[in-house]
């Protein structure tokens, strides 16, 4: 309920009703500070995680709500708050199997959110961790792949060497459900063939380093798959 009560305060536009003196009523809209929009969303994070999330009787309520803080913290100054999310958004998909397939969802609407990169940089590392690693979750492994693809040129180093493992993890967990489609593997293997290849050149040595690695293990997949289809 303490919860609901906070979240509510910054999710929709509220307004007060003011009677003037000649008896006629007027609405006035009322603006919450920055400054408590953040505290908002540390203390329902913190009152939910606390005591291994003693005060969450209902994980999918819980998934609801830290949708809604990253939807309002893409508009808040404070990165702290995207790590946080993601933080949570893991840790549901470690510690909680049950709704593991809830949590990836919001996972996917939240990373698919347009400039999210930009807006909410922090928030991505969790989440594509998250995505790597419960690959097996997911049936549409390549539509994935082709956002991301798009996506990681804009993130953050820390996050472009985390999203390079998740790809990997992604694109492996997708050829083994579809190894009769050779073209199409063929081809999103040559993407990230040419988008590993890009990416050795960063400026950040442990994206280089990843980069290199994971490119040299493509590129003779990809050498042995033109040889077989030749």
């Amino acid at each position: 309920l303490v919860v609901s009560i906070l979240v509510k305060q910054f999710v929709g536009d509220e307004v007060a009703i003011v009677e003037t003196s000649r008896g006629v009523s007027k609405e006035i809209p009322i603006i919450i500070p920055e400054t408590y929009k953040i505290k908002i969303v540390d203390v329902v994070l913190y009152i939910c995680a606390m005591d291994n999330y003693a005060n969450v009787d209902d994980f999918e309520w819980y998934n609801a709500v830290l949708y809604d803080l990253a939807i309002v913290s893409l508009d808040l100054n404070e990165t702290q708050l995207g790590t946080k999310i993601g933080e949570q958004l893991r840790n549901l998909m470690i510690r909680v199997p049950d709704i593991r397939n809830i949590t990836i969802v919001n996972i996917i609407k939240i990373t698919s959110l347009e400039s999210v990169e930009i807006k909410l940089p922090s928030i991505l590392e969790g989440c594509i961790w998250s995505l790597g690693e419960y690959s097996t979750y997911l049936e549409n492994g390549d539509a994935l792949l082709s956002l991301f693809l798009k996506k990681t040129p804009h993130m953050q180093y820390t996050t472009q060497s985390t999203t390079i493992i998740a790809l990997v993890k992604l694109f492996i967990t997708w050829c083994n459900r579809n190894q009769d489609q050779v073209v199409q593997i063929k081809d999103i293997l040559e993407k990230l063939v040419n988008f590993l290849s890009n990416l050795s050149y960063s400026k950040s040595f442990e994206v280089q380093e990843i980069s290199v690695q994971m490119y040299e293990i493509l590129k003779l997949s990809l050498e042995a798959l033109e040889e077989q289809t030749d």
